[in-house]
């Protein structure tokens, strides 16, 4: 859903664009990284509470983000996710581990 979020209007998302290691490029956003960091570090930590989640996340996601097809809807399920995105750089900071943000979809 971050994926389809990314794709809303720069001025909001801020999205820069990624070369990733397969050759696509994809517009890549803060929140994308703060939640992968986030992502990464529960599943390291809390492994079976990652794999429910994730689980959870796997059958809603895609069906989701499909219907964002339009760069306003990007911009209001990017919206939608910023109290989520804060929660994970909380938490983040809380362990001292938002370095990792930036290490999340390098550019």
């Amino acid at each position: 859903v971050c994926t389809a979020s990314a794709q809303g209007h720069r001025w909001l998302t801020r999205a820069v664009h990624v070369r990733f290691a397969d050759g696509r490029v994809r517009p890549v956003t803060h929140q994308m990284r703060t939640l992968k960091a986030a992502e990464h570090l529960l599943s390291q930590h809390l492994p079976r509470m990652h794999r429910s989640l994730r689980s959870i996340y796997d059958r809603l996601g895609p069906t989701l983000a499909d219907h964002i097809r339009s760069p306003w809807l990007a911009d209001l399920s990017y919206l939608l996710f910023v109290p989520v995105t804060a929660l994970a750089w909380l938490t983040l900071a809380l362990l001292g581990k938002t370095r990792e943000i930036e290490k999340a979809y390098r550019h």
